[in-house]
């Protein structure tokens, strides 16, 4: 009796599977070992796809940001050229001269006057007018396109009168 369990597997297996276990067809065929046969390696994102989307569209913005960045500085930067420009600059600074009039001699007025219009011209021109003596500055305006004839003949008569109010002594009236 003690072999009897056997008899009975072996005629349940011949017999085929009992009513509600799966058929032999429908189960995998056994194999020879343990271990499955390896697959073939496949790429595999190391990012997925929608990172790569939020990265473009963040991309995008910081473009555009650094692009509006950019044209608001430089209209910012025109703005201050506009307000900060050589003749507003000259213009203050002889509005501020003339507030000092009463109190300078004919020979610190003249000189800062004289000073005023130099560094104008340098400024706006960039002709070294402060460094140059009034004869050498009029020589190299000569044929400087921002000097028409009749402002040649300004510069050279206001200077000249600056020049003898600095260094000839000669008296110089308010006018």
């Amino acid at each position: 009796m003690q072999f009897n369990w056997y008899k009975n597997i072996l005629a349940a297996t011949l017999a085929g599977p009992a009513p509600g276990i799966l058929s032999a067809q429908s189960t995998p065929p056994l194999k020879d070992t343990a271990f499955e046969p390896l697959r073939a390696p496949f790429p595999v994102p190391m990012i997925p796809e929608y990172i790569w989307w939020i990265g473009l569209i963040t991309l995008a913005v910081l473009t555009l940001l650094i692009i509006w960045m950019v044209r608001a500085a430089r209209g910012s930067s025109e703005e201050i050229s506009q307000k900060i420009n050589p003749l507003n600059i000259a213009l203050e600074a002889i509005k501020s001269l003339e507030g000092r009039i009463g109190e300078l001699e004919a020979r610190e007025f003249s000189s800062e006057v004289s000073e005023i219009v130099r560094r104008y011209i340098e400024q706006a021109c960039e002709i070294p007018a402060q460094e140059q003596t009034t004869e050498e500055f009029l020589q190299s305006i000569q044929s400087h396109p921002f000097f028409t004839q009749e402002i040649k003949e300004h510069l050279e008569r206001f200077l000249g009168l600056c020049d003898m109010a600095k260094f000839a002594q000669q008296s110089v009236d308010s006018e």
